[in-house]
């Protein structure tokens, strides 16, 4: 049986993302990517489309979340989908993700839809060699109504 991401907080999985993405975190990270010193995790949030018709002729576009990180913060003023490195509290993956969403922008994830990309890099860091993946799912969030 997979871990729960949280009590407070346990979003709808796709059920092709439980197997590979629920695991452990120390599973995951030992037996499927044992060479990786540094795990990161992304979120890609679009605007819900509207359940009501449009009377304009053009229908509204999808918007998505970025976050315009610190100036002191590494990687200064670029802009961002929400995300992070992974804790070694974090029971998951995808535990990961949810409190990295929330704590970024304080939304609540009720649904992990799809992973969208895996990217891998290698950057030195004094005398180490330090090899990050990061894995970007899309995701659907918990919204106020603003009407």
């Amino acid at each position: 049986m997979s871990p729960q991401i949280s009590p407070q907080i346990s979003p709808q999985i796709s059920p092709h993302l439980i197997h590979p993405y629920n695991l452990p975190l120390p599973t995951f990270t030992t037996n499927h990517h044992p060479t990786c010193t540094t795990f990161v995790i992304g979120a890609y949030i679009f605007t819900p489309t509207p359940q009501t018709p449009s009377s304009s002729h053009h229908p509204p576009q999808p918007q998505t979340l970025l976050l315009l990180r610190s100036p002191t913060d590494s990687y200064p003023l670029h802009w961002e989908n929400p995300g992070g490195s992974t804790d070694p509290s974090d029971a998951t993956l995808l535990a990961a993700l949810v409190r990295e969403v929330f704590e970024e922008t304080g939304l609540s994830v009720t649904k992990v839809v799809d992973l969208v990309a895996v990217d891998e890099w290698t950057r030195s860091r004094g005398d180490r060699m330090m090899r990050a993946m990061k894995w970007s799912f899309l995701v659907e969030v918990d919204v106020l109504d603003t009407d």
